[in-house]
């Protein structure tokens, strides 16, 4: 394999964990074991504690580097000239980083940084950029603009949007240059994929790699339920608590079978807007709920592993962490049948399904009534909650492990080294 120096491109602004920052941290862990790719991380990072670079050496070969954004990066990003300008003192500040011999990965995490990779492109011979498409930015406006959202999950979703009108879509900036002018695309599902064409076309350099993950499960979930007697029954939610991630309707699904007599309780770990996790909490404050936060990974793996069914009800979500997760530590899932969730999951094999409904007055909405009943039949039915445990570990290991992801990874590695 030709010698590859790697650099890991994303911006952080947050100390939760996300599918952007556990993508990173499985990806470096399995490139440990290959010893001709040399890693470096480099995180553009908003927080009022950083205001210098800074240039770490790690173990095993590693680099990090941490490089300020500025204290109103909105503003910034969105002028070219101030931005052209904090990108050439970005570079200039770290440019050592970038002087050892081999071919150069920019791999891009964050489409804003698409300019800062330009520039060292255009400065680094034998210089490739790879850009990763974790989330379909539109699709992310569900949480801060609605209305928009569900315009264009009409165009896109329902009506088929035009090829010519796709560019509607563009959401952040410098989004469709982060397409454009990529050596290779990486998506993590064929949603993605289908999304990428419809802006490119058929021709253009893109690959699925679906996310994986080593595996934590080391014991054999001994200490789940396998009959009818413990009360009450667990569900699990984990996750960013937003309202495309679906919580209230899981929520409204749970007072509904309470009301019908079912003894069950909801874990809920992961953090959210205040305002709106106090007004989840006042709201359904007659079901039976435990906000944890956000907890440690030894604690949610005990969760994984106690628990008796994981509830996934998003409106928008790619290859999700959690759901592989789940399916690792085989837990029992119901879930949306939405974008990347439908591709990962086959209904009554690995997972239960439950669909979404979506109507010009009301928007996108999850069936609570379906989602309901599926929870339902897996209260009622040991069988069938054994059978989505086996299905579901036996998909992780098939579809979702490190090593797969790793190998394909470094498969797109090496093709652009070619061009």
């Amino acid at each position: 394999m030709k010698q590859i120096n790697l650099y890991l491109l994303d911006i952080n602004s947050t100390e939760d964990t996300t599918g952007v920052s556990r993508y990173l941290h499985v990806l470096q862990e399995g490139l440990r074991h290959y010893a001709s790719v040399r890693v470096c991380r480099i995180v553009f990072q908003f927080s009022p504690r950083v205001t210098f670079v800074s240039i770490k050496e790690l173990p095993e070969g590693k680099r990090q580097v941490i490089i300020p954004l500025p204290q109103h990066p909105d503003g910034t990003m969105n002028e070219p000239f101030w931005m052209e300008q904090y990108n050439k003192l970005a570079f200039g500040l770290i440019k050592q980083v970038f002087v050892d011999d081999g071919w150069h990965i920019l791999h891009l995490h964050t489409l804003n940084l698409i300019d800062f990779a330009l520039l060292v492109k255009n400065q680094v011979p034998n210089c490739r950029i790879v850009t990763h498409l974790h989330c379909i930015p539109w699709k992310g406006l569900y949480n801060r603009d609605t209305q928009r959202f569900n315009r264009l999950y009409k165009q896109f979703c329902i009506d088929g949007m035009q090829q010519q009108k796709a560019s509607m879509a563009m959401s952040c900036h410098n989004e469709l240059k982060a397409y454009e002018e990529a050596d290779h695309i990486v998506c993590v599902t064929e949603n993605g994929h289908r999304f990428i064409t419809s802006l490119l076309g058929e021709n253009v350099n893109v690959s699925v790699i679906y996310n994986g993950m080593p595996d934590l499960n080391l014991n054999d979930n001994a200490c789940r339920r396998n009959d009818n007697q413990r009360v009450p029954f667990r569900l699990l939610y984990v996750g960013s608590i937003s309202p495309s991630k679906g919580l209230v309707y899981i929520l409204q699904a749970l007072r509904m079978l309470q009301t019908e007599g079912y003894c069950l309780s909801l874990t809920v770990a992961g953090r959210g807007q205040s305002n709106y996790l106090e007004t989840l909490r006042k709201e359904y404050a007659d079901v039976e709920a435990d906000f944890v936060g956000r907890i440690s990974l030894a604690e949610l793996k005990e969760y994984y592993q106690t628990c008796d069914v994981g509830v996934i009800a998003s409106l928008q979500e790619q290859c999700s962490y959690v759901a592989i997760e789940m399916a690792m530590f085989a837990l029992p899932i119901v879930t949306t049948g939405i974008d990347g969730l439908d591709e990962m999951f086959a209904d009554e094999v690995n997972a239960l399904k439950v669909p979404v409904n979506f109507s010009e007055t009301e928007g996108l909405a999850v069936d609570v009534i379906r989602l309901k009943e599926q929870i339902k039949r897996l209260i009622n039915n040991p069988l069938l909650r054994m059978k989505l445990e086996q299905n579901a570990r036996k998909l992780y290991e098939e579809k979702f492990c490190l090593n797969t992801m790793v190998k394909k990874t470094l498969g797109i590695y090496q093709k652009v080294t070619m061009k």
